[in-house]
């Protein structure tokens, strides 16, 4: 319909939050308004493509007859990156930075008449008003649970008593212990929860009003005073929103479920839900199931599938027919509705208590989390139509919760259902109140006259409103590198590059956030594709980033080597978007030959520059020749400049074949990189040329193209917004008097350590921000941030951190090393404090210290890339580096020198005329080369299709990261600079996991919309992963027990490949740039007729030590030497290498001599390095010169630099720094994938 003749309808976008028992209601409402008004109402649901088979599942529970919202949109993406089933989600819902980006994005494109959004996503009222709409907020757990917590919020902290009484609340006296408030209540007792609320409260007076899942009859004094105490305008009942639907239609589910309470008598049976997220131990499952057991009543028990557990041995057969255990979904309604049901056990969670009422059953109680353990006290002490089952201690926080034993389960249970007892009473009590239910939906009830009275009341407010036509958002996102190639360029060659971001639908944000920091223009040229992150076993749904898988950070590697799951979706993207060439992160290696395939080149980006790439392949060598000794160190043979000796604890898992890496060959991986155009690397000429030179000549890429740095501040229009506080802090500080600590996205950090940690910064006496992930979870000890004050600054959210590092009260940067991190250090010219955690950060930390001496270690104990191998660095050994450091005169300074020595070199490199703008038009150019040399060759690649003034369209590259926060972000910088660098001939698609499109999206932002719409987003599946849970496809979101699978899974070819492939072909790209996992993606450009280029994120010493050490660790041995690297000979303890070069078994490759003519360096077009030549410049020259790589390309570092300071109060790290002398503050951060133990951030903490 154009838009003249556009529909009249009330067109409502409706935006739940990323849970079950929150997606469930708000579809309900979706279809009761189309329901009540089919000619007036239209509605949409706004959900992640893996919520959208929680809708359609909710949206079958209506049948056929009820109309479904208007279609819901494909790729519309709520952008928190943190879709974990745990509670801990609730937390990063409220990351306005995060998510705020594409709902305003989705808002505008759907262009609706209406807002309603969960009560999370505060933000939308903002939007709502922008766009000159009302917007509603939809409340799922109720006005009982909601008044108490508004109230309680008054005065939690006003005493120290375990007990706190409601004062004012209606009815019966509220009193609630201490242990059973939701946590964000008590958590934090320093906390404004007064003036949080007030915001609260701001922002629902902002609102039209408030729709409620509940019923008058119910809720009626909680509403009045809710409103009476002017928490909100309006109130709407409109609930209950899950009435027992008809036969035919409740009957959808397991079909031995219904047939066994068929098999019961009337009211006999108990049934037994936990929700679908809610955490319960083993532990107290095995009680629950002897509680059951020795009830001796009939039972029906839906346990989550995701849970894992097994119930103690020989009890089926002892419970015998009396019981069913069922580990899928269940019909619940239809359960509940269900004669045979007398009682239902449930953790109070709204959706189920009014489940339970509607359908007239008794509740026994067992509250879990949040707002639960009030809901109890209406159904218990209001309601009266349950009872609990443990009156025994309670807490909301899972660690802290007792073990509910089981004869207190069979007393609770058997009493209950006994005839006559307390489970009669509640039934006649429930039983009036589901008369009342379903009274309150049908024709002239109240919740019926209520939704008719919202529909009139936003019909009214959009006449009122007018119609305005809305401008649509330039989104877009590899990224920066995309920026630079769509934005850079732009007046040389404005009509050669578009670029393609291809991400999965999680990581869109990461891009989008990325693409922010270069402005609108840089978002507009660069595109986001979408592919879905595979399913993994034991990822949770939307986990396809690893700085947000936690624990399962594994998994997510794990998917991203394996073919089989991954390359299926990314193919398919590929051929969708059809682009004319690919860059592909390293993970990907089947993504060259996906290029192959549709006759494109490919070309491999990697997100560390070439000392690291570079010194890994060579402790690959090392590591396999090292098999049976003893030595404790691998040396990099032949690695340029000081010898590289690693200890094997030091080196990579990966390289060393052991443990959690069986999914990963590092043959095929190596294969891969050989067959791709050429790589592509986030650093610079000076930085890299000695390691960039010996890889290529090593053969192990055929060309090499430095460029970065991709980092570069942005103007202040475009530079990120953080916390306020956090800019303001650093501009208090004195110049250079600032440590800033941070250790990334994903890495794990014990709480010992991190306590230690903490310990070792009070003791250094030096002021600090130290940026601390907020899902580890962890709290400072006590007393400590008292006695630290305001020379300290702890930041539990997300961190500017290139501004903060621009800041020049920030004097040290404490990192772990990882590429991203140690670039944006360099090109701010601040000097480091090396705690590397996993990886080839030990690797990179040797050129840190040994190479460019621009930083020292905190710690020169023993140290281990394993977690669980990890000495605890003791806060003494914190203390006593970060005072010498930071002391004047120090060795702090002598680093600060020829760090900003290397920070001017990284910005002439990136500026017109310098190595990495030179290298950057070299690639577009060699790309372009390799599509007119690919003609028409693969017969399944479309014609070439012209513009309309009769030219070659732009050059397609389609750019595939791994599944790592590390990788997507260097890869989206690389696509954007692709993007900017010649935005007339360079169309840059990044092809990722569903998961991770908001990844992509987020880094996408910082370029600014420009940026972010110069990139598209391709998505291809994540595969399905025993033990990972659905929707963890990123290291960062993968808990650190599965942080192997994920890498496992990312050298699976024939699980991750397919995918690939299909996305590959379905982009038709003339070119492919892969990550070095994804060793296919050169055979499958080989078959398309296309350059492929392999992308390295780490720089070239990395790189090419790593490939020297391939086969260099020998069994037993204590360390290595990177054989063949330029100047004298590095040795590095075995402990130090990544795992793969670790491994004893038999090393299935030789980097320095391929099997055959498939598997060196020739397969790839060549390498693109995140470094720049002025840095490495000996290692670059080795990637030619030793035959590393055809061609390497050094065009890093790619990431945006930081934007120079926003104003006052814009961004509470930087407002800190700004209160601190210059140079005197170090910063710590261990990047976004590695775990560091409590104890040791503890011991750091009382370092600093």
């Amino acid at each position: 319909m154009a838009s003249a003749e556009r529909s009249k309808k009330l067109r409502v976008l409706l935006m739940p939050f990323f849970a079950t028992s929150h997606i469930g209601p708000c579809t309900d409402l979706a279809v009761r308004l189309a329901a009540a008004r089919p000619d007036v109402v239209e509605p949409t649901l706004a959900v992640t493509p893996a919520n959208v088979s929680v809708v359609r599942s909710a949206l079958r529970r209506h049948g056929s007859a009820a109309s479904p919202p208007a279609g819901l949109p494909p790729g519309v993406e709520n952008l928190s990156t943190a879709g974990d089933e745990r509670w801990r989600v609730d937390a990063a819902a409220f990351d306005e930075a995060m998510t705020r980006p594409a709902q305003e994005a989705l808002s505008k494109d759907q262009s609706p008449d209406v807002l309603i959004t969960d009560f999370h996503f505060s933000w939308n009222v903002g939007i709502a008003e922008e766009l000159a709409m009302p917007c509603v907020q939809l409340n799922v757990i109720g006005l009982f649970s909601t008044l108490a917590v508004y109230l309680a919020a008054a005065v939690v902290n006003d005493s120290d008593s375990e007990e706190l009484t409601v004062a004012g609340f209606p009815g019966p006296e509220l009193r609630i212990p201490r242990s059973e408030l939701p946590d964000f209540l008590t958590a934090h007792r320093n906390l404004d929860l007064v003036d949080n609320m007030r915001k609260l409260v701001q922002v629902n007076t902002r609102c039209h009003g408030f729709a409620v899942n509940s019923f008058l009859f119910l809720d009626k004094p909680y509403c009045e005073k809710f409103m009476c105490n002017g928490f909100a305008k309006r109130g709407y009942y409109v609930g209950p929103l899950c009435l027992p639907q008809p036969p035919a239609v409740a009957s959808v589910g397991e079909p031995t479920c219904i047939s066994w309470l068929d098999s019961k008598p009337s009211r006999s049976v108990v049934y037994i839900c936990f929700g679908t997220f809610a955490p319960v131990s083993e532990e107290q499952l095995h009680e629950l199931a002897l509680g059951l057991e020795a009830s001796g009543k009939p039972f029906l028990w839906a346990v989550r599938a995701a849970d894992g557990w097994a119930p103690p041995a020989g009890w089926e057969e002892r419970v015998g027919d009396r019981g069913l255990l069922v580990r899928d979904w269940v019909p619940q309604t239809a359960i509940l509705a269900h004669s045979a049901t007398a009682a239902f056990l449930t953790h109070c969670g709204w959706n189920s208590v009014l489940e339970g009422v509607t359908a007239g059953v008794p509740l026994l109680t067992w509250p879990l989390v949040f707002e639960q353990f009030i809901t109890e006290r209406l159904v218990m002490d209001v309601l009266r139509i349950g009872e609990r089952v443990w009156d025994g201690a309670r807490s909301v926080r899972y660690k802290e919760a007792a073990l509910v034993p089981a004869a207190a389960v069979a007393r609770a249970v058997a009493r209950f259902l006994e005839p006559g007892g307390a489970g009669d009473a509640a039934r006649i009590r429930a039983q009036e109140l589901a008369a009342e239910a379903h009274a309150a939906v049908a024709e002239g009830g109240s919740s019926y006259g209520d939704l008719r009275r919202l529909i009139d009341d936003l019909v009214e407010a959009r006449a009122d409103a007018g119609e305005s036509a809305l401008q649509p958002l330039h989104i877009g996102p590899f990224t920066d590198l995309a920026v630079r190639l769509a934005v850079r360029l732009a007046a040389a060659r404005p009509d050669i590059v578009e670029p393609t971001i291809a991400v999965t639908p999680a990581n869109v944000s990461v891009v989008r956030s990325a693409l922010k920091r270069h402005g609108s223009v840089a978002s507009s040229m660069v595109s986001i594709a979408k592919y879905p992150f595979p399913d993994v076993a034991g990822l949770s749904p939307g986990v396809e980033n690893l700085s947000t898988a936690g624990d399962e950070g594994w998994r997510i590697d794990n998917a991203a080597f394996n073919e089989a799951l991954t390359r299926p979706p990314q193919e398919a993207v590929i051929r969708e978007q059809s682009p004319d060439v690919l860059i592909t992160d390293s993970h990907f290696s089947w993504i060259v030959y996906i290029a192959e395939g549709l006759g494109m080149a490919c070309f491999r980006f990697c997100v560390i520059g070439f000392f690291s790439i570079l010194a890994m392949r060579l402790l690959a060598g090392a590591a396999a020749d090292a098999n049976g000794s003893d030595s404790e160190s691998l040396t990099a043979a032949g690695f340029p400049g000081p010898k590289l000796r690693i200890p094997r604890s030091e080196v990579p898992d990966f390289l060393t074949r052991q443990r959690n890496f069986d999914k990963f060959d590092t043959r095929k991986l190596q294969q891969s990189q050989d067959r791709c155009h050429g790589i592509v690397v986030n650093s610079f000429l000076f930085l890299d040329k000695p390691y960039c030179e010996k890889f290529v000549c090593n053969g192990f890429a055929k060309r090499g193209y430095h460029v970065g740095p991709l980092c570069l501040p942005q103007p202040p229009a475009v530079g990120n917004v953080g916390e306020p506080s956090c800019i303001s802090w650093l501009d208090s500080k004195p110049s250079r008097s600032v440590v800033y600590i941070c250790f990334g996205t994903f890495a794990r950090v014990s709480e010992e350590q991190l306590h230690e940690l903490a310990l070792g910064l009070e003791a250094s006496g030096k002021p600090f921000l130290w940026a601390v992930r907020a899902a580890d979870g962890w709290a400072p000890p006590a007393g400590w941030e008292e006695r630290v004050g305001d020379r300290g600054l702890l930041v539990r959210d997300w961190v500017p951190q290139t501004a903060i590092l621009a800041h020049s009260a920030t004097a040290a940067f404490l990192t772990h090393c990882g590429w991203n991190s140690m670039l944006e250090g360099a090109t701010a010219g601040v000097p480091l404090l090396t705690w590397p955690l996993v990886f080839e950060q030990f690797i990179t930390e040797r050129f840190v210290t040994d190479v460019l001496r621009i930083g020292e270690r905190v710690w020169d104990g023993p140290r281990s890339v394993r977690y669980e191998e990890k000495a605890v660095v003791p806060a003494a050994a914190v203390a006593r580096a970060v005072a010498r450091f930071l002391e004047p005169g120090g060795t702090g300074d002598a680093a600060r020198i020829r760090a900003q020595e290397l920070a001017a070199e990284a910005h002439a490199a990136v500026a017109e005329g310098g190595s990495s703008y030179d290298d950057l038009r070299r690639l577009i150019d060699d790309m372009v080369e390799a599509r007119a040399a690919a003609g028409g060759v693969a017969p399944a690649r479309q014609p070439q299709k012209m513009a309309s003034d009769g030219s070659s369209k732009k050059l397609r590259v389609v750019l595939i990261p791994f599944f790592a926060t590390s990788h997507i972000g260097p890869f989206t910088d690389f696509a954007v600079r692709l993007a900017a660098a010649r935005p007339d001939a360079v169309e840059a698609t990044l092809a990722v996991t569903p998961a991770n499109v908001p990844v992509v999206r987020s880094l996408l932002e910082r370029h600014g919309p420009a940026g972010a719409g110069s990139v598209a987003i391709a998505t291809y599946p994540f595969p399905a992963v025993d033990g990972l849970p659905a929707g963890v496809e990123n290291l960062s979101k993968a808990a650190p027990g599965d942080a192997w699978r994920i890498n496992a899974v990312a050298d699976d070819e024939a699980l991750m490949r397919p995918a690939q492939e299909s996305l590959v072909r379905e982009l038709r790209p003339d070119a492919i740039v892969t990550d070095a996992h994804f060793f296919w993606n050169a055979g499958l450009a080989d078959e398309l007729g296309v350059p492929c280029v392999q992308f390295y994120a780490i720089g070239a010493f990395s790189t090419i030590a790593m490939a020297h050490l391939v086969g260099a660790v020998k069994e037993g041995a204590k360390e290595v030497t990177i054989p063949r690297l330029p100047g004298h000979d590095l040795t590095i303890p075995t402990t130090e290498l990544p795992e793969f070069l670790r491994s004893s078994s038999e090393v299935v490759i030789d980097c320095s001599k391929p099997k055959n003519a498939n598997s060196g360096p020739s397969a790839y077009f060549g390498v693109v390095v995140n470094t720049f030549l002025d840095l490495e410049a000996e290692y670059c020259e080795m990637y030619t010169r030793d035959k590393h790589a055809k061609r390497a390309y050094f065009v890093g570092p790619v990431s945006p630099a930081p934007p120079p300071l926003p104003a006052s109060g814009e961004s509470p790290c930087l407002d800190w720094l700004s209160s601190k002398p210059s140079r005197s503050v170090v910063y710590l951060c261990f990047g976004s994938l590695t775990h560091v133990s409590d104890t040791q951030l503890d011991e750091l903490a009382l370092g600093l």
